[in-house]
């Protein structure tokens, strides 16, 4: 009687393009980190600051295959910080920046809008 064994390699997931930075020179802009791993059906968990983020009617989370998205339609400057995915069963992870430029001068400019010159 033959008996044959296999041992089953298990290949370690990699990533074949990481997060990137990103910049929006104004508020009001859609801001899409992408990443791709080499293997299928991994289960992503995205972060902003080490806290989950959570999809909702700005920020959605989808998953094609080896493609991983985090989308932040409308960005504001409250949306910028560090953002992380994380595989956790294979303890793969990136890391990339959201900076929403034009936000402080958005802000200054809603801010004069509010006082009425003519009292001055």
């Amino acid at each position: 009687m033959l008996y044959v064994t296999y041992n089953r390699v298990e290949e370690k997931p990699q990533f074949m393009r990481s997060l990137e930075d990103i910049t929006l020179n104004e508020v009001g802009l859609t801001a899409t980190f992408e990443c791709e791993i080499s293997l299928e059906g991994l289960k992503a968990e995205w972060l902003k600051a080490n806290k989950p983020v959570k999809p909702n009617g700005r920020i959605s989370i989808v998953a094609d295959k080896k493609i991983h998205r985090l989308i932040i339609n409308d960005a504001k400057g409250e949306d910028e910080g560090q953002y992380t995915v994380v595989f956790k069963e294979k303890d793969l992870k990136s890391s990339a920046n959201l900076a929403v430029k034009g936000y402080f001068l958005n802000f200054c400019c809603r801010l004069l809008l509010c006082f009425d010159y003519r009292e001055l």
